[in-house]
């Protein structure tokens, strides 16, 4: 019995080949990366998601540029802008991988035994294979998503926090056909020995 969704037994392992150069000055950095994947692993809507190999060389370069410093006393701000060329060995671009993405977070500290931190991100254009198959490819991307966190450390082991992800509720898919949490609220303890 064979399962008509997910495992393939003709998958053939990734060999990947991978460099970046980067440099740094005062909480700025660039840096540009380049990588090959050969026999690249995607899942295939038309197999019922059975995984299976992308036949030569797939290739993803790009830069990222980011920020991470503090502004003034006791806020930090950490910024990341990605601009990804991803295409397969017939220069087919990837599905579900944004050409644009940029991350944000602001960190405070300045009340004692207390962390807030306001963070997210942006996804540019970015597509996915259609639930209906056999139409043309879904368009997942173009949304921006703000999450925050509050932690509270109670005294040397334990701490807590809440957390909000998805503050403003946006409805977005990461793959077409497959919803993603609305508004969420988190209360946690931790504790560490």
């Amino acid at each position: 019995f064979k399962p008509s969704w997910g495992g393939n037994e003709d998958l053939q392992p990734e060999k990947t080949k991978s460099y970046d150069v980067g440099i740094e000055y005062k909480g700025f950095s660039v840096t540009y990366f380049n990588t090959k994947v050969n026999n690249l692993m995607v899942s295939n809507a038309s197999t019922s998601w059975k995984y299976k190999n992308i036949e030569g060389d797939s290739k993803f370069k790009g830069t990222e540029i980011a920020y991470k410093n503090s502004i003034i006393e006791d806020v930090f701000i950490n910024l990341s802008y990605t601009n990804l060329s991803a295409k397969d060995s017939k220069d087919k671009k990837l599905q579900n991988r944004p050409s644009n993405k940029f991350n944000f977070g602001v960190d405070y500290y300045g009340l004692k035994d207390f962390h807030f931190n306001v963070n997210g991100e942006y996804i540019g254009t970015r597509y996915s294979p259609n639930i209906n198959w056999g139409n043309p490819d879904a368009k997942t991307g173009n949304y921006t998503i703000w999450n925050a966190v509050v932690d509270y450390d109670i005294s040397k082991n334990f701490s807590t926090y809440l957390k909000l992800d998805n503050i403003f509720n946006k409805d977005y898919q990461i793959v077409d056909g497959y919803a993603t949490s609305q508004r969420a609220a988190f209360v946690g303890l931790k504790a560490s020995f």
